[in-house]
Formats: C-alpha cells, sequence, structure tokens
C-alpha cells in the first residue's frame, strides 16, 4: 500500500505554474500569425524584430549543430519550428506579463533565503499597492518566517508603516 505525499506550498505554487504556462504555450501555438502579431503589438513588442531576433537565432544554432558528427548528441525529435517559436513567445509573454503585475521594487532576497520568501513578499507588496492591508500584512508575516533577513529591505518597512498608518484609518475613509 502507498501513501501519497503532501505536497508543500512551493511544490505545489510550481506544478501550478508550470501548467500555466504549458497552457499559455498551447494557446499561443494555436494562433495565426496575424493575431500573435497583434498580441505582441499590444504587449509593447515589435514582431517584425521579434522574428529578425529568431532568425538570427535560428542560424546561429545551426551553425553549432554542424559540428562533425562524433561530436554531436544523438538526435532527438523536436516540435515544429512555429510550435517552437510560439512557445518561446508565450514564455516571453507570461515573464513580460508577470514582470509588469508584481512589483519590481523587491529583486534579491537574503543568502540562502528560498524563493518563495520573495514571491510572498512581492504579492504582498501589491496588496499593500492596492490598500489590502490585512492581506499585505499576512503575506509579509508568511515571508518573514522564511526569509528573516528580508524584513530590513526598505521596501518591507515602508510596507509595515502603510500597514499599520492603514489599519488605523477609519472605515469611511479607507
Amino acid at each position: 500500500m502507498s501513501t501519497k505525499r503532501k505536497l508543500s506550498p512551493h511544490e505545489a505554487w510550481d506544478i501550478l505554474e508550470k501548467m500555466a504556462l504549458h497552457d499559455e504555450a498551447e494557446r499561443v501555438a494555436s494562433l495565426s500569425d496575424a493575431e500573435l502579431d497583434r498580441e505582441l503589438q499590444e504587449k509593447g513588442f515589435d514582431p517584425k524584430a521579434l522574428r529578425e531576433r529568431g532568425t538570427a537565432l535560428a542560424e546561429k544554432l545551426r551553425a553549432a549543430s554542424a559540428a562533425p558528427p562524433a561530436a554531436q548528441a544523438p538526435v532527438k525529435k523536436t516540435l515544429p519550428t512555429r510550435v517552437r517559436w510560439a512557445a518561446l513567445a508565450a514564455a516571453t509573454m507570461a515573464a513580460v506579463g508577470a514582470a509588469v503585475a508584481i512589483p519590481t521594487a523587491v529583486t534579491t532576497v537574503g543568502k540562502g533565503a528560498p524563493q518563495h520568501a520573495l514571491e510572498l513578499r512581492r504579492e504582498a507588496l501589491g496588496a499593500c499597492q492596492e490598500a489590502r492591508w490585512l492581506e499585505c500584512q499576512q503575506g509579509l508575516d508568511a515571508a518573514r518566517k522564511l526569509d528573516p533577513e528580508g524584513e530590513e529591505r526598505p521596501e518591507v518597512r515602508a510596507a509595515r508603516e502603510k500597514i499599520a498608518a492603514g489599519l488605523r484609518l477609519p472605515k469611511e475613509t479607507r
């Protein structure tokens, strides 16, 4: 009889992120060229420049694969070029979307601190920016348990001060 191991929160989060990225790659792969160009333009990218960079990268990879056959690894069957580029575009869009949606004030964590603490702080600081004080406080408290050194960061101290002030405000002024 085997027992299922319960995933830790950061393992579950990692799985959800991978699933979301896979779903986004499939969605982008199903787009026509015109739809893909339109989405890239809406996100502030130049589709023509991206294609040129992609072509240059493909040529560089082809040149690198022109090494003598003895030095090459066994060839694996790959996805069609359009699907690979769509997946790359999806990953780029997801990364840009995440960078835009998450406050960028916190970019590093203390030595040895888990990545999860950084993610918790980013989400908490986003809640602070939207005056969701309790959610902000809970997120910062959870991050502090994982990475106490991060509490010393100026943006975390400022957020703690805003939380204290925000929670003292009468309800009608919030």
